[in-house]
């Protein structure tokens, strides 16, 4: 045991999930977009766990708009590749860059 007690020494609340628009790869990262963006705005610090690859970009790029990255981690354990993926990023390459 660590003796740390985070609840303690910080404030810390599950945001719940990101809403998006299903079968519609374009605007689901549009959709994590704005609502990281409105989380970011309020000054918190977040901790993303779980979804699927094509979560990463939109998230960091409601961090890079308000300047807010400080460090990203990102961690995979099974092979990931689909024609949807493929498409969505063929897509998102038009779109700023982080």
């Amino acid at each position: 045991m660590s003796g740390a007690s985070p609840y303690e020494s910080l404030l810390i609340a599950d945001a719940g999930d990101v809403y998006l628009t299903m079968y519609n790869l374009p605007q689901a990262a549009d959709d994590i977009y704005r609502q990281y963006g409105k989380l970011l705005s309020t000054g918190c610090k977040l901790l993303s766990i779980g979804g699927d690859h094509t979560i990463t970009y939109p998230i960091l790029k409601a961090y890079r708009v308000r300047n807010a990255l400080r460090g990203a981690a990102t961690s995979s354990v099974h092979v990931c590749f689909s024609s949807a993926m493929n498409n969505m990023y063929r897509c998102l390459a038009g779109a700023d860059h982080i």
